[in-house]
């Protein structure tokens, strides 16, 4: 058993760096003219983001992969089956290998959305990989793999050698829910004070000027900022932390300025509008686009100041690291628009 590192190209225009590395340990097996090799990555599963991640890489990423090498003079039909104890559901596809043919078939079982939620901590469970030969088992591999729970994230994964640092700052978009019943209960709640919330559709700056104090001003109600700690960082090896989903920080009624953020930036995408996530050194906050003027909120004033003094705090610390092309000033600042995530398929986890 030995190790490699799988890199993954990635698009210069959505992220910042250009490659994704992942580490799997690799069980090479062969019997009569077939070659199996299986690789499992050692990138622990994150439940949170796990859909995304599989639709933004495009099936390049996954739990494992299985080669299939056919060196025989005969057509090969093989099924292969793979399932995560306590977490997927079966994966089944069966595979016909021409001879002499190679093909490389990544492993993507279905999680079970009910089990995924069951689980509060980091975790282990078992992957196993089967094939199958004329109801003949001959190969079988079960490995170990860490599992997240859906409020745990990432920020980046460094490989052993230090050699490639993979960001994935971006999939914090998946924690932004804009589409789930708590969300619009909030927006119905604004639209007393406010009228009907357009929106985009207005294309008034005034009147969605409004809408977003609206919206501000219902989530202030009851909402305590709390200072847990926020660790986002492009230094520091391996950086994670665990964040609260919209619902969740709406149920506690509390959240540090991560959570706040996501929770006002599901709002304000619910109404169309284009938000970008502002990432500073320890901290975070929201920009909203308004008529092609750009205002920006710090979210840990809900609770405890006006939407004035959000704005004006917010309008600051941006100044402070990004310039008036909204580019960042220092390595250590970026922004998460989620107009760009969505479009490269990384969707609301709810």
């Amino acid at each position: 058993m030995f190790k490699i590192d799988s890199i993954l190209e990635i698009p210069n225009n959505f992220y910042y760096d250009r490659y994704c590395v992942f580490h799997h340990n690799i069980t090479l097996k062969v019997e009569n003219g077939f070659t199996v090799n299986s690789k499992v990555s050692k990138f622990p599963l994150l439940t949170g983001l796990y859909n995304s991640m599989k639709r933004l890489y495009e099936g390049k990423y996954a739990p494992a992969q299985v080669s299939l090498i056919n060196s025989s003079d005969r057509i090969r039909k093989v099924k292969l089956v793979s399932k995560i104890h306590g977490l997927s559901k079966k994966f089944e596809i069966n595979v016909n290998i021409r001879p002499h043919e190679y093909k490389s078939l990544p492993i993507l079982p279905f999680l079970d959305e009910k089990k995924i939620l069951e689980i509060n901590e980091i975790t282990t469970k078992n992957l196993e990989i089967n094939i199958y030969e004329n109801n003949k088992r001959i190969y079988s591999e079960t490995t170990e793999i860490v599992v997240h729970p859906v409020e745990s994230f990432i920020y980046h994964f460094q490989d052993q050698g230090s050699s490639f640092k993979t960001y994935l700052f971006q999939l914090l978009a998946c924690y932004c829910t804009p589409h789930t019943r708590e969300i619009e209960k909030i927006i119905s709640e604004a639209s007393k004070s406010v009228g009907r919330i357009l929106g985009t559709l207005s294309n008034n700056f005034n009147k969605m000027i409004n809408e977003l104090e609206a919206i501000y001003n219902v989530l202030s109600k009851d909402m305590t900022y709390v200072t847990r700690s926020f660790n986002f960082s492009l230094d520091n090896k391996n950086d994670g932390q665990r964040i609260s989903l919209p619902s969740t920080t709406l149920e506690l009624k509390s959240g540090n300025c991560i959570d706040l953020s996501l929770l006002l930036a599901s709002a304000y995408e619910s109404c169309k509008h284009e938000v970008e996530l502002v990432l500073i050194p320890g901290h975070a906050f929201l920009a909203v686009k308004l008529t092609g003027m750009w205002v920006y909120i710090e979210a840990t004033c809900l609770g405890n100041s006006s939407f004035k003094k959000a704005l004006e705090i917010g309008t600051s610390q941006f100044d402070k690291y990004f310039n008036n092309h909204n580019e960042p000033k220092t390595s250590g600042a970026r922004m998460v628009s989620l107009r760009l995530a969505r479009e490269n398929g990384i969707l609301p986890f709810e």
